[in-house]
C-alpha cells in the first residue's frame, strides 16, 4: 500500500468515526499531524462539515510541500556566508592579542616635592585635604606621626570624604 493510500484509508477511518492507529504507524510525521487535525474536527460539536469544505482540507492536506527554487536557496546562502565572513572579521579582532600596555608612572623619574602644610599648623587628630599638581590627597595627624594619602579611590576612581570622627575615608560612589 503506498503512503497516500495508507494516509487515504487514516482520514476515511476518522471520518466513519474509528481509531486510525493501525494505519498512521507508517505515515510521515507530517501526516500523523494531518491525521490528528482530522480527528480533532470530527470531534469538534457542531454542524457535519460540508462535502466541499472537506475536498477542500482534504486537497490542502495532502498538498506537497512547494520546493524553494534554486535561485532563492543560492541568495539564501550567499546572505548566510556573508553574515558568517563579516562574523569571522570580528570576532578577529576581538580576540587578536593586544601588544604590551605602555604605562605612565604616577610621579615622574624626576620627582618634585610640594609644600602642602606645616606640620605646626597640624593639630592631633587633624585630617586636612590638600592639593599638589595634580596629585590630591589627605594628611593626617595622629600619634605625633604626619601621613599623607591619596584622596582618589583605587577602585572606583572617585574622590575620597573624611570622615574624621570615625577615622575613615569613604567613597561616594560606592559607600566603602
Amino acid at each position: 500500500m503506498s503512503d497516500e493510500e495508507r494516509l487515504e484509508r487514516a482520514l476515511q477511518r476518522v471520518a466513519d468515526d474509528q481509531s486510525p492507529r493501525a494505519e498512521t504507524s507508517d505515515l510521515s510525521a507530517e501526516e500523523q499531524r494531518m491525521v490528528r487535525m482530522a480527528q480533532l474536527l470530527r470531534g469538534s460539536a457542531g454542524q457535519d462539515a460540508s462535502p466541499a469544505f472537506v475536498e477542500d482540507l482534504h486537497r490542502r492536506l495532502t498538498e506537497q510541500p512547494r520546493h524553494i527554487s534554486r535561485r532563492t536557496a543560492v541568495v539564501s546562502g550567499l546572505g548566510a556566508l556573508a553574515a558568517a565572513v563579516a562574523a569571522g572579521f570580528g570576532l578577529g579582532r576581538l580576540t587578536e592579542e593586544q601588544g604590551p600596555v605602555q604605562q605612565t608612572a604616577l610621579v615622574s623619574d624626576h620627582g618634585r616635592w610640594y609644600a602642602v602644610a606645616q606640620v605646626a599648623d597640624l593639630t592631633e587628630g587633624e585630617v586636612r585635604p590638600f592639593t599638589a599638581g595634580a596629585v590630591q590627597g589627605f594628611l593626617f595627624h595622629s600619634q605625633g606621626r604626619v601621613r599623607a594619602v591619596s584622596r582618589v579611590c583605587t577602585h572606583m576612581g572617585c574622590t575620597l570624604v573624611a570622615q574624621p570622627k570615625e577615622q575613615a575615608l569613604v567613597c561616594p560612589c560606592h559607600g566603602a
